[in-house]
């Protein structure tokens, strides 16, 4: 496939365009400039929303990487969230337009999926567990979001719905990638840490995974796309944690070997880790020595960003969690309140737990929990079978692509196992999407394919 097209391009594009927009001109004014490049897209090809598709994805990014910081300028919060929301949420509603104008909601026909049920489950879940929680005022804050998440993963379904769309979105992927690389260099050169890459990783498998299947012969102009995603990677493992590094180990492990990486998961990483925690939450003289040591940084003023890179300080957040849980096993306390009740049950602040399943639970008990673990199983098991039968059917692009989303969404589960939240965010309904409506795109595809041996036969 054609990496460098004019979705690379747009990328750029309209990333440069909220760099030096957001955080200079008004908040109306940005939401009013997007809105303009949205109408002037339309108007340049009317039946072709890819381009708004893509300004919206940025847009997404951005609204991201606002609230890390990791931007090379200091933003006004206060404006800087306005924008950003304004934009997103005025863009979404204006693509839904353009999908309407163009007839692309007409012609497409919502395939409803066990996935859409699960995820409907999960809402109820959710919205119940708020209504009987703590403070509903705090989980209503959370609430509010959801609609864009909901808006999101509607809009890419719609929109990823031909393997056309999905090379495409595969060379924003690429661009997004390039950017998120050259800002983490930027921040390592200047030694500080960009803790949102885990935000981003998941676009690193399919991207890499086809690159190295499009690999023919050692030239400099194939070579060289592999040593940047090589460095990119490198600069994610200088710039964050232990927890990126695993998730980007196995995405290069298994792009080479399918059996390495399964062998490297179960028989080497898990039990170190597995390990790793048990001597540091088992050895109290270590745990006390470290939980002195989160107690004096905290007397001395240390932000946050420093205590986080403290594992024990880690340990003691999963600590905290298995406490408020065994306090509210069932439903959980409800959206957001665990944060500002973790300090009560030992936390040393008022934060996440770092850990996706017990921020799950704590906020939604055991029933969400359990809901969230079938949706993550549905997804992996239908990419499982799809990669079967695309391997026997003999597609071996395809199975490259939904071999590395598989990797891909085993990767985000394991960091976030550490640490990170974006499965429940916008990002995680975006990669559900995206999963779907390529595995959706393929069984299409076979249909056809099976279609024309029929009539051959």
């Amino acid at each position: 496939m054609r990496w460098i097209n004019v979705r690379f391009y747009e990328t750029f594009v309209y990333f440069l365009f909220f760099y030096f927009t957001i955080g200079v001109f008004p908040p109306a004014a940005v939401a009013g400039f997007t809105l303009a490049i949205a109408a002037f897209n339309y108007l340049r090809n009317p039946k072709d929303p890819m381009s708004n598709f893509v300004l919206l994805f940025v847009a997404s990014i951005f609204y991201n990487a606002y609230h890390e910081e990791i931007f090379f300028k200091t933003f006004s919060r206060g404006d800087t969230s306005t924008a950003l929301a304004a934009s997103a949420n005025w863009l979404g509603l204006a693509y839904v337009v353009q999908l309407l104008f163009t007839g692309e909601l007409h012609r497409f026909r919502f395939r409803w999926q066990k996935l859409d049920t699960l995820l409907l489950i999960f809402l109820i879940v959710v919205l119940f567990t708020a209504l009987i929680g703590v403070d509903f005022d705090v989980s209503l804050k959370e609430l509010k979001r959801y609609p864009s998440f909901i808006g999101f993963y509607f809009i890419t379904r719609v929109s990823m719905s031909s393997m056309s769309r999905i090379r495409e979105m595969l060379s924003v992927f690429y661009a997004t990638l390039l950017i998120v690389f050259i800002i983490a260099i930027q921040k390592s050169i200047i030694g500080s840490k960009y803790g949102a890459l885990v935000d981003f990783v998941f676009l690193l498998s399919p991207v890499l995974h086809l690159k190295l299947k499009e690999l023919k012969r050692i030239s400099i102009n194939e070579i060289m796309p592999v040593l940047i995603l090589a460095v990119g990677s490198l600069s994610l493992l200088i710039a964050d944690s232990r927890r990126i590094l695993i998730s980007v180990s196995l995405i290069w492990l298994s792009a080479f070997s399918a059996k390495r990486f399964t062998a490297l998961l179960f028989i080497v990483i898990i039990p170190i880790f597995i390990l790793l925690q048990g001597i540091e939450v088992g050895v109290k003289f270590r745990y006390q020595q470290s939980a002195d040591q989160v107690n004096e940084l905290l007397k001395s003023g240390a932000d946050e960003n420093v205590l986080r890179q403290l594992t024990t300080g880690r340990s003691q957040l999963w600590a905290a969690g298995f406490s408020l849980i065994s306090h509210y096993p069932f439903f959980g306390v409800g959206l957001e309140n665990h944060i500002e009740l973790l300090p009560s049950f030992g936390a040393y602040t008022s934060i996440r737990i770092h850990n996706v399943f017990l921020d799950v639970t704590a906020q939604a008990g055991l029933v969400g929990l359990f809901v969230f673990f079938l949706i993550l199983s549905h997804l992996l098991t239908k990419l499982r079978r799809m990669k079967r039968t695309l391997k026997e059917q003999g597609l071996i692009t395809h199975t490259v692509l939904i071999n590395a989303l598989f990797v891909s969404y085993i990767a985000v589960i394991v960091f976030s196992f550490f640490g990170g939240s974006m499965l429940l965010g916008k990002w995680g309904w975006f990669q559900a999407a995206f999963i779907m409506a390529t595995i959706l795109t393929m069984e299409k595809e076979l249909k056809d394919i099976n279609r024309k041996k029929t009539r051959n036969t």
